[in-house]
């Protein structure tokens, strides 16, 4: 997909679950946020409510997708 993302095709699949994946997992499946995170004030950054989140920042400068950043939030544990 032009935006970096990956489209996975799994037909008889209706339902992926999520909940057995750590928080390293689930925020490496996210591939905009790993170059950015190596700029985060902190190395264990949940980009929420940290200051000096990269990630925050650029969704907040628009380099980012509101839409993908809430999936982002909807998968944490």
């Amino acid at each position: 997909i032009p935006s970096g993302d990956d489209l996975i095709e799994s037909p008889g699949v209706s339902e992926f679950l999520l909940e057995n994946l750590t928080e390293l997992e689930i925020k490496s499946g996210f591939k905009a946020f790993i170059a950015l995170s190596n700029a985060c004030r902190f190395r264990d950054c949940r980009h929420i409510n940290e200051p000096t989140s990269a990630v925050k920042e650029s969704l907040d400068k628009g380099r980012i997708s509101i839409n993908r950043y809430h999936s982002y939030l909807n998968i944490l544990p």
